[in-house]
């Protein structure tokens, strides 16, 4: 497929968007988990604890660049009826918009939480822990986002992948909350998730035949 925009070819810029999104996907997966290994009581020794706060911090800027790559090539993309406005306002895509509106949830919630971090030291600790907690409420917006819209959202390789990061994401959170102490019944809570969240997933898969 080729699109031209002002007198330029811009070819494969779908499949490009495609691309960006399940490689945004993986991105925030090993943020998300560095981030919860970085603060977790019990790590595999095999662990390098020492480079994963580094790391995290890395990815996540990385992540929001490809963010800003992700949602340029969609929107300059002429195959589907995405415009700028769609980025900031969910729901009223004309292409899929329940699905396309919860990628643009996903994008504000993680644009909010890089902008608080990048002002973290003017911000009050409550504050600012609060609003990066946003990144945990993204990530599985951003992943039901990616199963519900595109064209390879039923494909073995973009199944496979989604499937791998809620995998290394459940791995992360049952580290995390595994011999903390004073977790109560927030700990109890994100063990229930790390074990409903990809049997829910998979259902939800198998039911809506993204697995077939």
């Amino acid at each position: 497929m080729t699109r031209v925009l002002a007198g330029v070819d811009l070819p494969g810029l779908w499949s490009l968007s495609r691309a960006t999104g399940l490689v945004l996907l993986v991105l925030l997966s090993l943020t998300l988990a560095l981030g919860m290994l970085a603060t977790a009581r019990t790590t595999p020794r095999w662990w390098p604890r020492f480079a994963t706060a580094a790391l995290h911090a890395d990815l996540a800027v990385l992540s929001l660049a490809l963010l800003v790559a992700h949602v340029t090539v969609t929107v300059l993309d002429d195959w589907v009826e995405i415009g700028w406005a769609d980025a900031v306002l969910p729901f009223r895509a004309g292409y899929r918009p329940v699905w396309t509106g919860l990628g643009t949830v996903a994008a504000l919630l993680l644009v909010t939480a890089a902008v608080t971090a990048a002002a973290r030291r003017y911000l009050p600790v409550p504050l600012w822990r609060r609003t990066h907690y946003l990144t945990h409420a993204a990530w599985p917006v951003a992943v039901v986002h990616g199963l519900g819209t595109g064209s390879d959202r039923g494909s073995p390789g973009a199944v496979s992948l989604t499937l791998g990061c809620v995998a290394l994401v459940t791995f992360a959170t049952v580290l995390r909350f595994t011999g903390t102490p004073g977790t109560g019944w927030g700990g109890v809570v994100a063990r229930v998730v790390a074990v409903v969240l990809p049997v829910a997933l998979g259902a939800w898969m198998g039911s809506t035949g993204a697995l077939r």
